[in-house]
C-alpha cells in the first residue's frame, strides 16, 4: 500500500512539474494575424502581423510558386530581410526580427480574373507559411462591400463580407494558395499603363497623367484617384478639354461618361488631374540648395509604367545628374527632371531628396519628344508639347537633298492620310454607310512602314533619331485611338449606337490624330533645317 501511494505521489508530482512546460510552449507560440484585402481596381493586399516574434532569431516566410511572379512589393517593419532562396519553385525570404512586433506587407497584381457573368475569381495566399518558429494564425479575407460568396471555402466562416478562420496551424510542407469565387459590382479590373506625376515647384501645382486599360468585362464610366492631404483639385481633363469631376473625402472621382464615352473592355483612356499644393501640405519642401518630394500613387491598380517629374523654379537646376534619367528645359525655360525608375515605387510612398544649384544644367540624352505640360489661356487646356533639347555645342550632320526629299515626301503622305481619317471619323465624308475607315487605316500602316524603313538605314545625329523615335511613339498611340474609333464607327454604321454617342467617342480621341499631325509638321521643320544647302 505504501509503495502504491508513493508511486501515485511521484506520478502526480511529475505531471504537475510537466504542466507549466506545456503551457509555456503554447503561450510562447508566435501569434499571426493575416488580413487579405482587395482594392477597387484589382490589387490584392496581404498583411501579416506577428506578435512575440523571436528577436535575434531568424525565420523564413514562404510564398507559393504560383503567385510569386505576381508579387509587386514586399515591405517589412520590425525585421530586416536577410536573404532570398528558391526551393522547389517556392520562394523563401529570411527575416531577422529586431522587435517582437513584426509586420509584413505584400502587394500582388493579376490574382483576380473576371467573367462575363459578373463573377470574379481570386487566387491568393492562404494560411501564412513560416519556417523556424512555432505559430498559429487568424486569417481574415476582406471582400468588396457588396460581395456575394456562393461557396464558402472549407474551414472559413462568413461574417458580412469578411471570411474568417481562427487558430490555424499549418499542416503542409509548402506554402499554399486559396481560390474563391464572388460577385461584386464595386470591383473593376483595370491597369494603369502609364502614371506620371509632375510636381511644378514654380507654380506649386501637381499634375497627374493617367493612362488606363479596362481589363474587365464591364465598362468603366468613372475613375477614382486617392490624393494625399494638402492637395486641392482645380481641374480634370483629357486631349479634348476639361471633364467633370467630383470630390469624395480625400479622393477625386473623374467622370468619363457621359461627357466622353464608356471605356469598354480592352479600351484605353488617358486623362489628367491638376491640383494646387496648399501651404499646409508636406508634399514638397524647398530649402536652401535642397528639394524634397513625397511620392504617392493615386491609382489603386497595377501600374506598368510609373514616372515622377519635377519642374524647378528659375534659376534652379540639380547639382548632380545622379538621380535622374532625363533633364531638360521646358518651353518657358525652366529645368525639368525625371527620376530614375529604380528610385520610385508605385506601391510605396517615399521621399526623394536632391541638391540644387543656381548654375546651368547639363542635359542628359533625352527620349524622343517628352511630355510637356502647357497651360494655355483661360481654358487651361493641357496638351502634350514638343521639347527639343540638343547640346548647342554639337553640330548635327546635314542631310543630302535626295534623302531629305524622300523623308519629307513620306511624312507629307502620312499627314494626308491622317487628315483623311480625321474627316471620315468626324463624319465629314458624306454617307456614313459608304465611307469606311479600315482602308485608310491600312494605307496609313503601309506608308508608316515605308517611312520607318527609310529611317532604318540612316546614321544621323540626335535630331534625326529623335524624329524617328517620335514617329514610332506617335504611331503606336494613334493606332490605339483609331482602333477604338473604328470599332465605334462600325457600331454607328450598324445602328447599334446613335450619332451623338459616337461623336463623344470621336471628340475624346481626335486629339491623338491632331497631335500626330502637329508632330509631323514639327518633324518636317527639323528635316528641312538639316538639309544641305544647294
Amino acid at each position: 500500500m505504501t509503495n502504491k501511494l508513493t508511486a501515485i505521489i511521484l506520478i502526480t508530482v511529475s505531471l504537475l512539474a510537466f504542466t507549466p512546460v506545456v503551457t509555456w510552449a503554447q503561450d510562447g507560440d508566435v501569434s499571426v494575424e493575416r488580413v487579405i484585402s482587395i482594392s477597387q481596381y484589382g490589387l490584392v493586399y496581404v498583411q501579416d502581423s506577428l506578435t512575440k516574434a523571436p528577436v535575434g532569431d531568424g525565420f523564413e516566410i514562404g510564398i507559393p510558386a504560383a503567385i510569386h511572379p505576381n508579387l509587386r512589393d514586399l515591405q517589412v517593419v520590425g525585421a530586416t530581410i536577410a536573404g532570398q532562396e528558391n526551393r522547389e519553385g517556392d520562394t523563401y525570404y529570411r527575416l531577422l526580427p529586431t522587435s517582437e512586433q513584426v509586420i509584413i506587407r505584400y502587394v500582388y497584381s493579376g490574382l483576380i480574373s473576371g467573367r462575363a457573368d459578373g463573377t470574379y475569381i481570386v487566387t491568393s495566399p492562404s494560411t501564412p507559411f513560416f519556417t523556424g518558429i512555432n505559430y498559429s494564425s487568424d486569417i481574415f479575407i476582406q471582400l468588396p462591400a457588396d460581395a456575394q460568396v456562393p461557396n464558402i471555402p472549407r474551414g472559413f466562416a462568413l461574417n458580412g463580407t469578411i471570411l474568417v478562420q481562427r487558430g490555424v496551424k499549418t499542416s503542409t510542407d509548402t506554402p499554399q494558395t486559396i481560390s474563391l469565387t464572388f460577385t461584386s459590382t464595386d470591383l473593376r479590373l483595370l491597369t494603369g499603363e502609364r502614371l506620371t506625376i509632375v510636381y511644378d515647384l514654380d507654380s506649386m501645382l501637381v499634375t497627374i497623367w493617367v493612362k488606363v486599360r479596362n481589363d474587365d468585362y464591364r465598362s468603366i464610366t468613372n475613375i477614382l484617384l486617392n490624393l494625399p492631404p494638402g492637395l486641392r483639385v482645380v481641374e480634370a481633363g483629357d486631349y479634348s478639354g476639361q471633364i467633370d469631376y467630383g470630390l469624395r473625402g480625400s479622393s477625386v472621382v473623374v467622370n468619363i461618361y457621359p461627357q466622353r464615352f464608356e471605356v469598354q473592355a480592352g479600351w484605353r483612356y488617358e486623362f489628367y488631374v491638376k491640383a494646387m499644393i496648399q501651404e499646409s501640405s508636406n508634399l514638397t519642401r524647398l530649402a536652401q540648395n535642397t528639394i524634397s518630394l513625397k511620392t504617392f500613387s493615386p491609382l489603386n491598380a497595377t501600374i506598368e509604367d510609373f514616372n515622377i517629374e519635377a519642374i524647378l523654379p528659375k534659376p534652379l537646376s540639380p547639382a548632380s545628374n545622379s538621380y535622374f534619367s532625363e533633364i531638360y528645359r521646358d518651353t518657358p525655360g525652366r529645368v525639368v527632371v525625371r527620376f530614375q525608375k529604380s528610385l520610385v515605387n508605385p506601391y510605396k510612398a517615399d521621399t526623394l531628396t536632391f541638391e540644387t544649384t543656381s548654375q546651368g544644367v547639363s542635359p542628359i540624352i533625352p527620349q524622343s519628344l517628352v511630355l510637356a505640360i502647357l497651360i494655355l489661356g483661360a481654358g487651361s487646356f493641357i496638351a502634350y508639347g514638343s521639347v527639343y533639347r540638343a547640346k548647342k555645342a554639337q553640330l548635327e550632320p546635314a542631310l543630302d537633298q535626295a534623302t531629305a526629299q524622300r523623308l519629307l515626301r513620306g511624312l507629307s503622305e502620312l499627314r494626308d492620310i491622317l487628315e483623311e481619317l480625321d474627316d471620315i471619323a468626324g463624319l465629314r465624308r458624306g454617307d456614313v454607310g459608304k465611307a469606311q475607315m479600315q482602308p485608310s487605316m491600312s494605307k496609313l500602316k503601309s506608308r508608316y512602314d515605308s517611312l520607318l524603313e527609310a529611317f532604318g538605314g540612316m546614321k544621323g545625329g540626335e535630331q534625326i533619331m529623335r524624329v524617328k523615335r517620335s514617329l514610332q511613339q506617335d504611331m503606336a498611340r494613334v493606332s490605339e485611338a483609331l482602333k477604338m474609333l473604328n470599332r465605334s464607327y462600325t457600331e454607328l454604321q450598324r445602328g447599334e449606337i446613335g450619332r451623338s454617342s459616337y461623336l463623344k467617342v470621336y471628340k475624346a480621341l481626335r486629339g491623338e490624330i491632331r497631335e500626330f499631325i502637329s508632330r509631323i509638321t514639327e518633324s518636317e521643320e527639323i528635316l528641312k533645317g538639316l538639309t544641305e544647302k544647294g
